[in-house]
């Protein structure tokens, strides 16, 4: 970004507050942030992810075990959830199977972050990412909890220093802030364009490390045909309105694992 805080103690606590507002892109949030800040939510049986073993659902994680440090951030990627099909989660990961690939595929992104400012349980978490409808930042993640409910997310740990935070949250609010989500076109504002572009802006992502599929890879991929029978489409142009996409897939290995949430 064009400017980062300097190392004066005002402006160090002016980097804090924006960069804490700052990023996070998220992906999501699961289990927590109910009745008291730290509680942890139960689950009903219905609830529990489907097909998994106990040593499985031992994996999950709530808020309460993240660290709350100034400098972590977290990525959050949303699993499809194949027991409801025809949905958008769905379509995403047919299209990133199609791209080459393989399971767990993952149909959303975003950054998730402690609130400094925070008043109660509700605004403990912020999110900052392009989800539908719009791109916005400090976005409760009480709220993603409601637009995602029934979904798993794998959260993935970020440490990134106040001052590239601070540059990200400057570049997010120059280019996506306020604008309305786009899937796959014509616009560049989909999730990944929100985590990517906040990644390499808070240096955790080299642009030369991330897999862009173009139109045309899709358009050849084997197994093209199948997939626009399945979603009645007549060509890959008619969805994809733009050159290239990035899929939340590419981003399964950005920062340290620290386990799945289910909202």
């Amino acid at each position: 970004m064009e400017e980062s805080p300097s190392g004066r103690q005002d402006d160090q606590k002016m980097g804090r507050r924006e960069a804490m507002a700052l990023m996070g892109a998220s992906l999501l949030a699961a289990c927590g942030v109910c009745s008291s800040c730290g509680a942890t939510r139960s689950y009903r049986e219905d609830e529990k992810p489907e097909g998994g073993t106990p040593e499985d659902f031992s994996n999950f994680i709530d808020f309460e075990w993240l660290p709350e440090g100034p400098e972590d951030v977290y990525l959050f990627l949303f699993e499809q959830k194949p027991s409801v099909r025809d949905k958008d989660d769905d379509f995403i990961a047919d299209a990133a199977r199609l791209a080459g690939y393989h399971d767990p595929f993952y149909w959303h992104a975003e950054l998730v972050y402690p609130n400094p400012n925070r008043r109660g349980c509700n605004d403990k978490w912020m999110a900052i990412g392009c989800r539908p409808q719009t791109c916005s930042s400090d976005f409760p993640v009480s709220d993603l909890m409601e637009q995602f409910r029934g979904y798993t997310a794998t959260v993935r740990r970020l440490r990134v220093p106040l001052e590239n935070q601070a540059q990200a949250r400057k570049w997010f609010e120059t280019f996506l802030q306020g604008q309305p989500y786009h899937m796959a076109g014509p616009r560049s504002t989909n999730c990944t364009d929100a985590a990517v572009g906040l990644g390499q802006q808070a240096g955790v992502l080299d642009a030369r490390d991330v897999r862009r599929v173009t139109r045309d890879e899709l358009s050849r991929a084997s197994g093209v045909n199948s997939f626009l029978m399945r979603w009645d489409l007549p060509s890959v142009d008619r969805v994809m309105k733009r050159e290239s996409i990035i899929f939340p897939n590419e981003l399964k290995d950005v920062g340290q694992y620290m386990g799945k949430m289910q909202f």
